[in-house]
């Protein structure tokens, strides 16, 4: 089945549970505008695709898609967070070209089966961050992407785009492997703190793959109490650049930066 909200239609989420759901195994197709107006969760639980506005201005709300879709349209996060989370179901986000995820808001992908992948010609600028703690994000958008506090602690983070930090990185940190891969350069701006690796459990480390670069010309702060660490995989390189500081603090007995 599916459910079509048409050019110039408007269907608002103004649910004031803490949690609500569009659920079934049909699509919903959005060319006009939705918004998400209220607090709590909304999950839309079906295939998604895009080709109008969807709008997020709630600082206590979210909006979850629980499965994939292709999009040519808009989100538009004012206040609150797009959250990517398919609950252990393969998925896939196709943001092809026109389509962009702006505002002042936040995304969070949370999810091991969840992919986003921002296509050539497509838009990232959300000011409040983005948080990877398991599935995958690729930037292959052709353009420089700038992040702002970006939460890499667990899954990947991809693709073929120069990256540019340009406030707070955590890197590691959650109870599986993080891991930025792929070509082109990561960049953590002078003025930016990055958090390597700090975990309470032994194991998962920070991995730089492929021929990733990662430049840094701000403060990098390495203090686990456990052995998690820093690999260098591939011909990846990391470059502690002119004015950039590497901080080792860790108070394990043992601990390494390691890879090919």
């Amino acid at each position: 089945s599916t459910f079509t909200n048409e050019t110039g239609g408007i269907f608002n989420v103004n649910v004031t549970d803490t949690f609500s759901d569009i659920a079934g195994t049909g699509t919903f197709s959005n060319a006009g505008t939705l918004n998400k107006t209220s607090a709590g969760i909304t999950d839309i639980n079906t295939i998604f695709n895009n080709t109008g506005t969807v709008n997020i201005n709630n600082a206590s709300g979210t909006l979850e898609f629980g499965r994939g879709g292709t999009d040519t349209g808009d989100y538009v996060v004012t206040l609150g967070t797009l959250s990517f989370d398919s609950g252990g179901t393969f998925s896939t986000r196709n943001l092809n070209s026109g389509s962009s995820i702006t505002g002042a808001g936040a995304m969070n992908v949370s999810n091991f089966s969840y992919t986003v992948n921002f296509n050539a010609g497509s838009d990232y600028n959300l000011t409040d961050g983005l948080t990877i703690s398991d599935g995958v994000v690729n930037y292959s958008t052709g353009t420089i992407t700038n992040l702002t506090n970006l939460n890499l602690t667990g899954g990947t983070l991809q693709g073929s785009d120069d990256l540019n930090v340009t406030s707070a990185f955590t890197f590691g940190g959650s109870t599986s492997d993080a891991i930025l891969r792929g070509s082109g350069t990561l960049t953590t701006n002078a003025g930016v703190t990055t958090t390597l690796a700090t975990n309470a459990t032994s194991g998962p480390d920070a991995y730089l793959n492929d021929t990733r670069a990662w430049s840094n010309f701000g403060t990098v702060n390495w203090a686990t109490t456990i052995n998690n660490g820093l690999i260098l995989n591939g011909t990846s390189t990391f470059t502690n650049e002119t004015g950039g500081i590497f901080n080792v603090n860790v108070t394990d007995t043992f601990s390494d930066i390691a890879g090919t």
